[in-house]
């Protein structure tokens, strides 16, 4: 029996490049409305229920969703072998690095979504957001 284990990282490319041993990594800087484009209004973060309410009502971000769980799916399922074994079973992780300028609204916010989707399709799934806690630039 395998067990699947999405390993899913937010990042912002201000701060650095997307880790180097991802399967996937998705560009989300102009996938999605930059909300630091408008000065005067508020810099929301993944962490911000309304944006991230926000994100999930968008059909865009809904679609990029539903995409990327699918592929992580796919990822994980032709893997040609496991990666790990755990109390006897098999464990196959796919590693999906999702970023945006900051980090801090858009790959975050997705990078949720996304956890959230596999989860619901019985994927094991591990969250992580690397610039979420950086200040805006």
């Amino acid at each position: 029996m395998a067990l699947y284990t999405a390993q899913i990282l937010s990042f912002g490319y201000q701060h650095g490049a997307p880790p180097a041993d991802a399967a996937l990594v998705l560009d989300l800087r102009n996938a999605l409305y930059d909300p630091r484009l408008d000065p005067a209004g508020p810099q929301p973060t993944a962490r911000d229920g309304r944006a991230l309410q926000q994100l999930a009502d968008n059909p865009r971000a809904r679609d990029i969703v539903r995409n990327v769980a699918e592929l992580v799916a796919s990822l994980g399922t032709t893997s040609p072998r496991p990666t790990v074994k755990t109390n006897g079973h098999y464990e196959i992780r796919v590693h999906v690095a999702l970023g945006c300028a900051d980090g801090r609204l858009r790959a975050p916010g997705l990078a949720i979504l996304t956890a959230q989707a596999l989860a619901a399709a019985g994927w094991n799934t591990e969250l992580n957001h690397r610039d979420l806690d950086r200040p805006a630039s």
